[in-house]
């Protein structure tokens, strides 16, 4: 149980950085792809 918490709040963490990597640097980036699909 401890280990899937762990795991959990990293995963938390991991999309907390990518939510603000892409927010912050790669927006127009993103918004192209959305456009293409």
């Amino acid at each position: 149980m401890e280990f899937y918490r762990r795991v959990v709040s990293s995963l938390k963490q991991i999309i907390i950085e990518v939510h603000h990597w892409l927010t912050g640097k790669a927006l127009p980036l993103l918004t192209d792809s959305c456009d293409q699909i």
